[in-house]
């Protein structure tokens, strides 16, 4: 069998209400729900502050970007918010494409971005 296009982890960060979302591999059209499930869930959680470590995504699709949008858009709704970590070439070049990276906060690692939320 083989292995998802896409891993996704999710590590609460004790006493913050930050979550840490790691993605690994493709977001795509086969496997942007896959996000959504994940995203849907931490918002039923209650938390509405995500950071997401992207260094380990290979690839991002116009659906997958859906994601973030849509995220970034609940999550300021509650008066959360939304970090990226070490956006890939690859995928930074996706998020400048759609004019994206300015909507979107971002540090250089895990403890910057919890700091800034």
């Amino acid at each position: 069998m083989r292995p998802p296009d896409l891993q996704i982890e999710k590590q609460p960060v004790a006493g913050t209400g930050i979550t840490v979302v790691t993605l690994k591999g493709q977001l795509d059209a086969h496997t942007f729900s896959m996000l959504e499930t994940v995203m849907d869930q931490i918002f039923e959680d209650g938390c509405f502050k995500i950071v997401f470590k992207l260094d380990a995504l290979d690839y991002v699709a116009s659906a997958g970007m859906g994601v973030f949008i849509s995220t970034l858009a609940r999550a300021e709704q509650q008066q959360g918010g939304v970090v990226l970590v070490n956006l890939a070439p690859k995928v930074r070049n996706v998020f400048e494409m759609f004019g994206l990276l300015d909507a979107f906060r971002s540090a250089n690692d895990t403890t910057a971005a919890i700091a800034m939320l």
